[in-house]
């Protein structure tokens, strides 16, 4: 029940409006938040790999509405993936399926996750994939976008982890 409730919160724009505008509810989410661009997040990567820690940046939102915006959340993935290298950062990128367009069409989904991870895969890098709300878990490792990802040459790219499942599946090498 606590669980159902904090996803439909992470969903509402107002709380997002929020927690912006709020201090207090900022310097909390900040705990769990790298920051609102790429360039905060790998500012943050920076300082967990001094403190001897790894990390995985996750482009915050799901359920695009279009095309675009699964094309768009693609680009900024690439350009972090881009970034970290750059950086020489000790981190992977954490991408929702459904942010890449899984809901509107799978061979979009499938298209933009190809990308990302070959992008991840040429930075000697790795994708992992965010399972979402568990009502999605096994239609997410099961879909014909997974599987034409892991049959397409790039299967060591990318691992798929249910955060809140009894177990976990990896398709890395």
């Amino acid at each position: 029940m606590l669980r159902a409730g904090l996803l439909w919160l992470s969903e509402q724009s107002r709380v997002f409006r929020f927690i912006r505008g709020n201090g207090l509810a900022r310097r909390f989410a900040a705990r769990f938040v790298a920051g609102e661009t790429v360039d905060s997040g790998v500012a943050a990567l920076k300082s967990l790999n001094a403190a001897g820690l790894t990390a995985s940046l996750d482009l915050l939102g799901e359920s695009v509405h279009n095309a675009a915006e699964a094309r768009a959340a693609r680009d900024t993935y690439l350009e972090t993936l881009d970034r970290i290298r750059a950086a020489g950062a000790d981190a992977n990128v954490s991408v929702k399926l459904s942010q890449m367009g899984l809901d509107i069409d799978e061979a979009l989904c499938g298209d933009n996750m190809r990308a990302i991870i070959a992008r991840a895969k040429a930075h000697g890098s790795f994708v992992r994939i965010d399972m979402e709300q568990s009502d999605y878990t096994s239609a997410r490792c099961s879909s014909s976008s997974a599987r034409s990802t892991r049959s397409s040459g790039t299967r060591s790219g990318w691992c798929c982890s249910r955060t809140c499942g009894a177990r976990s599946r990896m398709w890395t090498r």
